[in-house]
């Protein structure tokens, strides 16, 4: 009875540790993550959204999640075959490979390729 208990005891301190150590005294690291790589199809854009000279667009993947992004004019932005295009040349039913990076909230494209 003493093993279980010093056991259950031992996995306790264990899991504060490990959750006390992902917490970060940085703010800006807190704001600002890369968060990764999505891939779908547009299935909504919007131009001049999000104040300024952005796009917003949500791209849905095979599973049915959607995900909605910020591209804004610091994006690169290339077609599906290997040519720049501007956010605003975005469209609706495009396949899509998405690198983002969350920051305050909201998902920001960093780059954005067009697939086939």
């Amino acid at each position: 009875m003493k093993k279980i208990a010093m056991l259950t005891a031992v996995i306790l301190l264990a899991g504060f540790v490990a959750v006390a150590g992902a917490q970060s005294d940085d703010p800006v690291r807190d704001l600002v993550k890369t968060t990764g790589t999505f891939f779908g199809k547009i299935v909504y854009v919007a131009t001049g959204g999000s104040g300024g000279d952005k796009t917003d667009i949500i791209v849905k993947d095979e599973k049915g999640q959607e995900m909605p992004f910020v591209v804004d004019e610091t994006a690169k932005v290339v077609g599906s075959t290997a040519n720049l295009l501007t956010c605003g040349e975005l469209k609706k039913g495009q396949k899509v490979q998405v690198e983002y990076t969350k920051e305050a909230g909201k998902q920001k494209a960093k780059a954005v390729t067009v697939t086939k």
